[in-house]
C-alpha cells in the first residue's frame, strides 16, 4: 500500500482520499444562490481579487464574497445615486495591476473605490460618437502600462488611467457589420487579442489590429479566448464549438459537439474557457461543462437534481480557479457553484446494511497494515476488518464468525513475527496467528 498516496481518516466510517492534480470522474460542487445571500441566480462572470475576495457579476447586482456571507451593491436612482453602480446588469469583472476592480455593466464601465467604498463610472459614449451600445461593456483588460481595453457592444475603447482620457480604436473595416468586442485577450508576448461577431482580431501595432485568418476559426463568431499553458489559442464560438489555434505554425483544430458522441464537446455554444494550474482546459457551454482530455476528447458535467453536489444549472455562463486552484462555476438559473478538488479527493467508506464484503461497523477504533500490504480495521461493535484494496472487498472477523472474544475491537497492531494483536473491551487481547 502507497503510504503517501492514500490518507485513511479515522472518524465514523472512513474516508479514502488519493490527491491528483486532475479532476475526479464525478467532482462534488458546493453552491450559492439566494439563501446564501446571492442577489440573482443568473451569474454571468465571476473574479477573485487581490485580497482573496470573490465577486460575482448577475443580472441583479454585484455580489462581494468573503468567504462566509455575500456584500450585495445595487443600482437605485434613489438616495447617494451618483455613488451606486451605474446598472445592476453586469458582463464582466476585471482587476488591474494597481488592484483597481473595474466592472463592465449594461450602462457604462465602473471603477470600484475600496477605502471608500463607491463607484466611478464611465461611458465610452461621451467619447465617441454617442452611440449608447458603446456604454454597454462586455470586456475589459489591462496591458500593463495603466491602459485599460474595453469592449462594447458598439467597438473597443482604449481608457488610460493616469489621465482619465478614454478614445475609440478602430478594429473593424465592414462599419455595416457587428461592432461587438465579447472578449479580449491577452498572448504572454503581451499582443492584444479580440474576440468578436467578425471573428479574431490581434495587435499588429500599438493601435492597429489585423484579423486572424478565417480559415482558422470553425466560425466567426467568436465569444471566449484563452491561451493555455503550451501558447495556444482557444476560440469559443456562439454556435460552432471550439477552435484550437496554434498560433506558431498556423494551424488548428475543429472541435464540435455530436449528440451521438459523449467524447466530444457537451454544446457548440461554448460562452468561457479556462485553463487551472495543472494545464487542465475547461469549457463552459450552453449544455454542461466539458473538461478537454486531449485528442480531441472531452468529459462531460452535466446538472443532476437528484444530486445535491452535481451542478446547479446546465447552462455555465465563466470559469474561475482561485489562487488554491478551486473551480468556481457561474450559470444562468443555477447561481454559482464551487468545486474544490482537496474536498472531492476523498471517497466515504461505510456500512452498507448487511452486506458482508462491506465495512461490517462505522465505528472505527484503529488501523494496522498487514505484511501483505492489506489495511486492517478495528471496529467497537463489527470486530476487525480486512480490506482489500484491488477487489474493494472486506473480510470481517467476529465472534461469530472468527471466534474472537469481544467485537469490540479497540485497537489493532502487528507484531515483528507478523501476528495480529486485537485488543478488545473488557474481553482481554487476542492473537491471531
Amino acid at each position: 500500500m502507497n503510504r503517501r498516496a492514500i490518507v485513511w481518516v479515522l472518524t465514523w466510517g472512513f474516508l479514502v482520499g488519493a490527491w491528483t492534480g486532475s479532476a475526479q470522474a464525478d467532482p462534488r460542487f458546493l453552491s450559492f444562490n439566494a439563501e446564501q445571500g446571492l442577489s440573482n441566480f443568473n451569474t454571468s462572470c465571476i473574479l477573485q481579487d487581490s485580497l482573496g475576495h470573490i465577486w460575482v457579476g448577475t443580472e441583479d447586482g454585484l455580489n462581494r464574497f468573503n468567504g462566509y456571507e455575500f456584500t450585495v451593491y445595487t443600482y437605485s436612482p434613489h438616495g447617494d445615486a451618483e455613488n451606486r453602480i451605474s446598472n445592476n446588469r453586469i458582463f464582466c469583472i476585471y482587476e488591474d495591476f494597481s488592484s483597481n476592480l473595474w466592472i463592465g455593466t449594461y450602462d457604462g464601465l465602473n471603477r470600484y473605490n475600496r477605502l471608500l467604498d463607491k463607484f466611478e463610472v464611465y461611458r465610452p459614449s461621451e467619447s465617441s460618437d454617442g452611440n449608447s451600445d458603446s456604454d454597454i461593456i462586455l470586456s475589459i483588460l489591462a496591458d500593463g502600462t495603466d491602459r485599460i481595453w474595453i469592449g462594447t457592444e458598439h467597438g473597443l475603447f482604449l481608457f488610460e488611467v493616469a489621465t482619465g482620457q478614454m478614445r475609440p480604436v478602430s478594429v473593424f473595416s465592414d462599419r455595416l457589420g457587428s461592432q461587438r468586442v465579447n472578449c479580449i485577450s491577452q498572448s504572454s508576448e503581451g499582443q492584444i487579442f479580440l474576440g468578436t461577431d467578425q471573428g479574431v482580431f490581434f495587435q499588429d501595432g500599438d493601435l492597429l489590429f489585423k484579423r486572424l485568418n478565417p480559415e482558422l476559426l470553425s466560425s466567426d463568431l467568436a465569444m471566449s479566448l484563452n491561451f493555455d499553458q503550451s501558447g495556444n489559442l482557444w476560440v469559443g464560438h456562439f454556435d460552432s464549438g471550439v477552435s484550437h489555434v496554434n498560433l506558431h505554425d498556423s494551424s488548428a483544430v475543429f472541435m464540435r459537439s455530436q449528440v451521438d458522441d459523449p467524447t466530444t464537446i457537451s454544446n457548440n455554444y461554448a460562452y468561457q474557457i479556462a485553463t487551472n494550474a495543472f494545464g487542465e482546459t475547461w469549457i463552459a457551454t450552453d449544455n454542461g461543462l466539458s473538461r478537454y482530455l486531449g485528442n480531441n476528447q472531452f468529459e462531460r458535467y452535466y446538472s443532476n437534481p437528484f444530486d445535491q453536489y452535481a451542478l446547479t444549472s446546465n447552462i455555465i455562463t465563466d470559469i474561475l480557479f482561485d489562487r488554491q486552484n478551486r473551480m468556481w462555476v457561474a450559470t444562468r438559473l443555477g447561481g454559482i457553484c464551487l468545486y474544490d478538488p482537496y474536498l472531492n479527493s476523498f471517497n466515504h467508506v461505510c456500512k452498507k446494511g448487511i452486506n458482508d464484503e462491506s465495512l461490517s461497523s462505522n465505528k472505527i477504533t484503529g488501523f494496522a497494515e498487514s505484511p501483505t500490504g492489506e489495511l486492517v480495521i478495528g471496529t467497537d461493535g463489527g470486530g476487525v476488518c480486512f480490506y482489500t484494496e484491488d477487489q474493494d472487498t472486506f473480510v470481517n472477523l467476529t465472534v461469530e464468525s472468527a471466534g474472537l472474544s469481544s467485537d469490540k475491537a479497540l485497537a489493532v497492531a502487528y507484531d515483528e513475527e507478523g501476528n495480529l494483536w486485537v485488543g478488545t473491551w473488557e474481553e482481554g487481547v487476542n492473537v491471531i496467528y
